[in-house]
C-alpha cells in the first residue's frame, strides 16, 4: 500500500497565523500521533531531509480495510515542508478507530488503538534505550511476524470503545467505553489471540480480573485518562468529569466529582442554555501538573479544571465556527517545569476546521471564563485529530478530506 502523499495545492480559509504544509492521502485518516522517538536523517546528496516517526489509523480503500501505518513524515529540517509519509508497516485492524495513543515504555513504544467494534489492540515497536537512538533504530516486525504483531487485550467492550490511554509509569493500559465498563491492565497482558478466539471460560476469567467498574447501560463514558500511577479522570456522556482511585475500586464510586453547577462541559452558562445536548468529548492532562485537566466538547467549548475541586473551571465557550472539539491537548511549548500557577496552554481542532490555541488571561468568551481562543489555521472541512511533537512542539493533524497536514511553529 503506497501511503506517500503528494502536494494539495488548495489553500485554507483565511485568519490563520500557521502556514501548514498540506498533502492529499490516498486514504481517509481517523486519528495521528508522533511516536515518542527521535527523527532519523533522511538526507540524500541532493536534498536535506529528515523523518519523523508517526503512526496513522486509517481506511485504505484500496486494501477494503482499517489499517494501522507506521512511517515517517518526511519534511526539510527547520520548515514546515512535508515531502510525504513514508509508510514503513500497515496492519490490518477489526473495526473502526474510536482512538489512538502512543507511549515510550522503556526500550519499547507502544501504540494502543480503541475501536469501534469494542476491543482494544496493542503494537509494540523495539527501541534501543542507549542515548541518540532514533526512528532508524525503531525493531518493525517483518515477514510472518508483522500479521501477529498487532495484539489484543483480553477483553471486549459491549460496543464502542471511547478510548484508551497508557501510563508510562506503570506500564498500565487503560480503556472505557460507552457501555460504561472501565478496564486496567499491564500492557503485557495483550497476546496474540482476540478475544473471540479465547476460551469462553478463560475469556471470562481475564474480563473479570481486568475490569475495575462494571458496565451500566444507562451511563457510560466519552473519555478516560491517566493522572497518576492509581488515578484516572473520565468524561460521561451525560457530562462532567468524575476522578478514579485504583486502590479504592470500581465498586466504591469515584473519588470525586464535578458539580452539576459547573455545567456538562464546565461552561456553565452555554451549557444552561443548550441543555443535555452538550457533552464532553475529549480530554488531556499536564504531564508535570497532573491536577489539570483539559477538555474539549460540543459547540467548541474548552476548558481547564483542577481535579481538586475547589473551584470552577475555566472555560472557553466556543470559537466562531461552532464545531464539536475532536481533540485537545496542553501545548508542549509551554515550560513544563516552570513554577507558578497560571493556566497553562492548550491546543484543540474543531469539527468546523480549525486548529486552534487557548490561553489564560483574555477576555473571557461568552458563555465561558478565564480562557481566550485563536485561530492557529482553518480548513474547509473537519480536522478530525491532531499531535503536537513533545520536544519541538510540531503540529500533525487530519482532515476530513483525505489531508494531511504538518506545520513547524517558528519555521
Amino acid at each position: 500500500m503506497d501511503l506517500l502523499a503528494g502536494p494539495d495545492q488548495d489553500a485554507a480559509g483565511g485568519g490563520q497565523q500557521l502556514a501548514p504544509s498540506r498533502h492529499f492521502m490516498a486514504a481517509s485518516i481517523k486519528r495521528c500521533r508522533w511516536l515518542p522517538c527521535a527523527p532519523v536523517d533522511l538526507s540524500t546528496e541532493d536534498a536535506e531531509a529528515e523523518g519523523m516517526p508517526a503512526v496513522l489509523a486509517l481506511w485504505s480503500g484500496d486494501a477494503q480495510s482499517f489499517m494501522l501505518a507506521v512511517g515517517d513524515i518526511v519534511r526539510q529540517p527547520g520548515t514546515s515542508e512535508m515531502v510525504g509519509f513514508r509508510d514503513r508497516l500497515a496492519l490490518p485492524h477489526g473495526g473502526g478507530f474510536s482512538d489512538l495513543q502512543t507511549a515510550r515504555l522503556g526500550d519499547s513504544v507502544v501504540a494502543a488503538a480503541a475501536s469501534s467494534a469494542g476491543a482494544v489492540s496493542v503494537l509494540t515497536l523495539g527501541l534501543p534505550g542507549h542515548a541518540g537512538a532514533t526512528a532508524a533504530d525503531l525493531v518493525l516486525p517483518a515477514g510472518d511476524e508483522g500479521d501477529a504483531a498487532l495484539l489484543a487485550m483480553p477483553w471486549r467492550h459491549k460496543g464502542p470503545v471511547s478510548s484508551v490511554a497508557v501510563n508510562s509509569v506503570t506500564r498500565s493500559l487503560l480503556s472505557v467505553g460507552q457501555d460504561g465498563a472501565i478496564y486496567a491492565a499491564p500492557v503485557e497482558a495483550a497476546s496474540t489471540s482476540s478475544p473471540q478466539q479465547q476460551q469462553q471460560q478463560q475469556q471470562q476469567q481475564q474480563q473479570q480480573q481486568y475490569q475495575f467498574r462494571q458496565g451500566a447501560g444507562y451511563s457510560g463514558y466519552s473519555q478516560g485518562r491517566w493522572m497518576d500511577s492509581n488515578t484516572f479522570v473520565t468524561a460521561g456522556l451525560i457530562g462532567g468529569l468524575e476522578l478514579w482511585d485504583l486502590r479504592r475500586g470500581g465498586a466504591a464510586g469515584p473519588a470525586a466529582a464535578s458539580p452539576r453547577a459547573w455545567g456538562h462541559t464546565g461552561c456553565a452558562a452555554a451549557d444552561a442554555a443548550a441543555g443535555a445536548a452538550r457533552q464532553l468529548l475529549c480530554l488531556d492532562v499536564h504531564p508535570a501538573r497532573p491536577n489539570l485537566c483539559a477538555s474539549g466538547g460540543s459547540g467548541g467549548s474548552v476548558a481547564v479544571w483542577d481535579m481538586r475541586m475547589a473551584a470552577a473551571p475555566a472555560a472557553a465557550a466556543g470559537l466562531a465556527g461552532g464545531g464539536d472539539v475532536w481533540e485537545v491537548r496542553f501545548d508542549p511549548l509551554e515550560a513544563y517545569g516552570a513554577a507558578g500557577g497560571g493556566l497553562p496552554p492548550l491546543l484543540f481542532c474543531t469539527g468546523s476546521g480549525e486548529l486552534a490555541r487557548a490561553a489564560g488571561g483574555g477576555k473571557p468568551a461568552a458563555g465561558g471564563g478565564g480562557l481566550a481562543a485563536e485561530v492557529l489555521l482553518r480548513e474547509a472541512c473537519s480536522i478530525n485529530s491532531f499531535d503536537a511533537h513533545a520536544a519541538g512542539g510540531e503540529l500533525l493533524a487530519v482532515t476530513d478530506f483525505e489531508g494531511l497536514l504538518f506545520a513547524a511553529r517558528g519555521a
